[in-house]
């Protein structure tokens, strides 16, 4: 009886997809791994001047272990290992011209990109929908933002600790923890 983890009997629905995964901080991320377990091709593409922050947080594994602080420049983010694993990497700078001929050459060969950055900011970089359809007619357009492509002004980034504070989860639990404590 064959195994059921093992390759050869291994169901991946997605291995004919390629998806361009644009993303950074948590919820991108997480969704192109999810898409890279089950069999896509994810590229990630990553900014070289800023490049993904997972790359940057502690606890890092190396030759030593792990520490809390990177000692080599072989010592890896548990971060980074467990967002990026099963993607390929590249780094483009989208504000520089040569850098979107090869995006465009990308997403010519691609079927989804995936991206979460705050409203506007794929406009500026020349990779919204509208652009990338025009390159690829079949292009699925993934766009992951917090506050929707057409928020009010100034709603900016959604990170965690933002969103908690605007919905006011904050305060609720910091109203716990006083009950708690008195």
């Amino acid at each position: 009886m064959p195994n059921p983890t093992s390759k050869e009997t291994r169901v991946r629905p997605l291995e004919d997809l390629t998806v361009l995964d644009i993303t950074t901080a948590l919820a991108g991320p997480f969704g192109t791994l999810l898409l890279a377990g089950l069999g896509a091709r994810v590229i990630k593409i990553e900014n070289p001047l800023s490049v993904d922050s997972c790359r940057d947080n502690p606890p890092y594994l190396g030759k030593n272990g792990a520490t809390l602080v990177r000692r080599d420049a072989d010592d890896v983010s548990v971060s980074a290992i467990n967002r990026l694993r099963n993607k390929q990497a590249i780094t483009l700078n989208l504000k520089n011209p040569k850098a979107r001929d090869v995006f465009a050459d990308l997403v010519r060969h691609a079927d989804v990109i995936f991206e979460n950055f705050s409203r506007g900011a794929m406009n500026r970089l020349g990779a919204r929908y509208a652009q990338a359809r025009a390159i690829n007619p079949r292009i699925v357009y993934c766009s992951l933002t917090g506050f929707g492509s057409e928020g009010e002004p100034g709603s900016g980034k959604a990170l965690d600790a933002i969103i908690q504070a605007l919905s006011g989860f904050m305060m609720i639990s910091d109203a716990q923890r006083s009950e708690l404590l008195s």
